[in-house]
């Protein structure tokens, strides 16, 4: 999906009805900017710089501090979230793929290649999951593998609520809840979401 198609179909916090995409949006992305120092950081890596912000607002604002990165990239994107930890004075725990995480990973970020790699990669993390992990698949409009993934991904009925950001698809395996896909903005900018706003009241009186 391109950006400006992304912009056109996705909203903010406003019309959400499901109680726990709400909270976890304006909770997660909306509570303020506690990455001020992350967006002038030059920080090298795979990660886009909007898609580290992504998970670092997860990281920060979620408390998600018990991580599990797997994939072919999960040595570059581990050192890159070493180092941003470093620059916003947060503590992080990143857990060996070869080991078990007591109690279950509050974030769980998955790498690869190709989609199959990915899809590997899924079956694994979910192994390693509890209520209220959440499972981040980034990059996911960069390349083919990574964008089949994502919406193959979407289609598990084990992954209840998916919530693609453009950046990052994000997803929350709750029992219980019904399945649903979000499209939102992950960073609020005053005048865009005044025109895409507008955008959508024009369609309703149209």
């Amino acid at each position: 999906m391109s950006y400006v198609s992304f912009l056109w179909k996705s909203s903010n916090d406003h019309g959400i009805h499901s109680p726990f995409v709400f909270s976890f949006i304006s909770t997660t992305f909306y509570n303020g900017s506690p990455l001020r120092e992350l967006r002038s950081a030059k920080i090298s890596g795979p990660l886009h710089p909007r898609t580290l912000r992504v998970l670092y607002k997860i990281i920060v604002n979620r408390k998600a501090f018990k991580i599990l990165v797997l994939g072919a990239q999960s040595r570059e994107v581990t050192e890159q979230l070493r180092a941003a930890a470093e620059i916003t004075k947060s503590q992080l725990w990143f857990f060996s793929p070869l080991a078990t995480v007591p109690g279950g990973v509050d974030l769980g970020i998955i790498t690869g290649t190709s989609t199959a790699e990915i899809l590997e990669q899924w079956e694994r993390i979910k192994t390693e999951t509890n209520p209220n992990s959440i499972i981040v698949l980034p990059e996911i409009n960069r390349n083919p593998a990574a964008t089949l993934a994502w919406q193959t991904l979407q289609q598990l009925p084990e992954a209840t609520v998916t919530i693609d950001t453009h950046f990052a698809g994000i997803i929350a395996m709750r029992k219980g809840q019904a399945k649903q896909h979000f499209i939102i903005r992950p960073e609020k900018v005053w005048l865009r979401d005044v025109a895409l706003g507008a955008r959508k009241l024009w369609g309703l009186l149209g």
